[in-house]
């Protein structure tokens, strides 16, 4: 049987050796080198699965919804969870066209998920911009105004054709830094993700 004293030391040396197996990032020289390889190293990343909460809040209405998001090359699916009247909502498709279908199983087809939000729920969500926000990159159709990196060479800020995006808190998915705390706003509308979990996708 072991001692206390050696037990003691047993506990002692396996958390030193658990400790030094976490990853502890530091403060970077220049965030805007690291940037330039963390932006190329994001553009590859075009196969995920995300799970987490969207709050919408559009003039006096807002949503509280859960949020699923499956991203593959250019065809997503993102499920948003009530509290609609009809249960949730279901958007697939791709740059070309999309599919909403209805907790009821009604399903309606338009060229982009900007227009079909638009005109079923009037949101202004720009999902085609998300795409690239999620990842933590800016959207990359568009010219930006301001982006600002933080320490570590990753966006803390970005204002892009009228939207302003905070990226607030991130973790690590394989060996990437990804986005897990984003707020988004609008003159029309806000929205606030928190992502509790990134995956392959299976």
């Amino acid at each position: 049987m072991l001692t206390i004293k050696t037990s003691f030391i047993a506990i002692l040396v396996l958390t030193v050796v658990a400790c030094s197996s976490i990853p502890q990032q530091q403060p970077v020289d220049d965030p805007n080198l690291v940037w330039q390889t963390r932006q190329q190293q994001l553009l590859t990343l075009k196969q995920w699965k995300i799970q987490g909460r969207a709050f919408i809040q559009q003039n006096s209405d807002a949503w509280n919804v859960g949020l699923r998001w499956q991203q593959n090359d250019y065809h997503y699916q993102i499920k948003l969870l009530g509290p609609f009247a009809q249960g949730g909502i279901n958007l697939d498709g791709n740059s070309e066209s999309v599919v909403l279908t209805l907790d009821d199983g009604r399903q309606i087809i338009a060229n982009s998920a900007e227009s079909l939000l638009a005109e079923t729920f009037s949101w202004r969500l720009p999902i085609s911009a998300l795409q690239d926000w999620i990842r933590g990159l800016p959207y990359t159709k568009q010219d930006y105004q301001e982006l600002q990196l933080d320490p570590y060479g990753r966006i803390s800020f970005l204002s892009q054709q009228g939207w302003q995006i905070k990226f607030l808190r991130y973790g690590s998915f394989g060996i990437h830094s990804v986005p897990e705390k984003i707020f988004i706003s609008h003159p029309e509308i806000n929205v606030r993700i928190v992502i509790s979990s990134w995956n392959n996708l299976s």
